[in-house]
């Protein structure tokens, strides 16, 4: 069975071929990464399982209340685009002499746009506890704030005056500090994005 981590890992691979290509197939990769995405990131062991399909329609099919505690209806809305993605990759998959047209890539990319504001944007539905890669971000067209200066530490000495702030840790998602109290003991304050 695969982690989350590296199901994203895969995901952010498939989203960087799919924007240089534009092919229905990468499409349906990062549809498939998706699917497995939601399932891994579900308690229940059972539906974590079902993560290791390999058909894409039974990922799809997986999706349900079931097997998933999220809303129903935002369920839906994720299987159609899934859906749109599938039908759009089983066009240019197989020998049919109709190419996809302009309007098609159009759609197919606003239907993998939808999904991952659907997945990953949608914080009250889905939450998922892992490092999202900046791409996906950047693909749904979201701002994405670099190292930033918070200035936590001007918060700190509103708060405390007068009092030695000592920055312990900083990355991009949070800052960590310590505070000498009065009495000689140490606080701790951790800022988070």
């Amino acid at each position: 069975m695969h982690t989350i981590t590296e199901v994203l890992e895969r995901l952010e691979t498939y989203l960087h071929e799919f924007e240089s290509s534009n092919k229905a197939n990468d499409a349906r990769k990062i549809g498939e990464a998706i699917c497995r995405v939601i399932l891994l990131n579900s308690e229940n062991q059972n539906t974590q399982l079902k993560s290791s399909e390999t058909k894409f329609q039974t990922l799809i099919d997986t999706l349900n209340k079931n097997n998933l505690s999220e809303d129903e209806n935002h369920l839906k809305k994720i299987k159609t685009d899934l859906n749109a993605i599938q039908t759009f990759g089983n066009i240019e998959s197989h020998d049919s002499g109709t190419p996809l047209n302009e309007n098609d890539l159009i759609a197919l990319n606003k239907a993998v746009q939808n999904l991952l504001r659907n997945v990953f944007d949608n914080k009250d539905y889905i939450d998922i506890d892992e490092k999202i890669p900046v791409s996906i971000y950047n693909f749904i067209e979201k701002t994405v704030t670099k190292n930033e200066d918070w200035r936590c530490d001007k918060i700190i000495s509103i708060v405390y005056p007068n009092r030695s702030v000592t920055k312990i840790e900083e990355q991009k998602d949070f800052q960590f500090y310590s505070i000498s109290d009065v009495n000689s003991k140490k606080n701790r304050i951790c800022f988070f994005r």
